[in-house]
């Protein structure tokens, strides 16, 4: 609808963050496996954050629109063409778009394919769509979108190495070790709980979120139980 394009992208990317706190949420799964915590009640426990993060978003999309302004000519140049168009049109245009989570959430409930045979099934479709009816992707391209899921996807290969590295600082009795300098340094549970916010802030900024869990649960966890801070918390 004309709006800035850097602005957009700077609001989309951080609202994908919701996905991670939202239930269905598969860190969730993630950190409940790694350390016994009631996955139902993770789901139950996203539910607010995840509303407050987006409320906050959209707060801070009006405070930007207000103060920087929008070109309103250009939105409501915008907007008379896609009324012009007309919603059949309009419908048409978007068809083959709108049928993607119908196929995802038809294949799973119907039983035909498994929520992991789901992903290649979407994935194969948009690609079909993107290339031959929309033609928003050229063919030259695929090898090279082909690259970046690769490289998108290799942290997941660190998976198996931090699940081992976990084991070995449970042996090592680093998570006691942890456990007793915060205790001994710090008194106060929103201390503590201050400054594992802000080391998460920087390990997220370098490591991916799987292998982060599974190796600072099992450190955090007896911590947090030392405290009589809830797990979920």
């Amino acid at each position: 609808r004309g709006y800035d394009k850097e602005f957009s992208g700077a609001v989309v990317a951080p609202a994908a963050g919701l996905g991670v706190i939202i239930p269905p949420s598969i860190p969730f799964i993630m950190y409940g496996m790694a350390t016994g915590a009631s996955i139902g009640k993770l789901f139950i426990a996203g539910i607010v954050p995840g509303i407050l993060i987006a409320v906050c978003l959209m707060a801070y999309a009006v405070f930007y629109c207000i103060r920087k302004g929008e070109d309103r000519n250009r939105i409501d140049a915008k907007l008379v063409q896609l009324r012009e168009m007309g919603f059949l049109p309009l419908l048409k245009d978007s068809f083959w778009a709108l049928l993607t989570p119908v196929i995802l959430l038809g294949g799973i409930y119907s039983g035909v394919v498994t929520t992991t045979e789901v992903a290649c099934v979407s994935v194969i479709y948009a690609l079909i769509v993107s290339v031959f009816i929309y033609k928003t992707v050229e063919v030259r391209k695929i090898f090279w979108l082909g690259g970046e899921s690769c490289r998108a996807l290799a942290p997941l290969a660190l998976m198996a190495v931090a699940t081992a590295f976990g084991r070995v600082l449970t042996i090592l009795q680093i998570p006691t070790i942890l456990a007793q300098f915060i205790t001994s340094n710090f008194h106060s549970k929103v201390e503590i709980l201050l400054i594992i916010n802000v080391a998460l802030l920087l390990i997220g900024m370098v490591m991916d979120t799987g292998p982060a869990l599974l190796i600072l649960a099992p450190m955090l966890i007896p911590l947090a139980t030392e405290l009589n801070i809830d797990v979920i918390h």
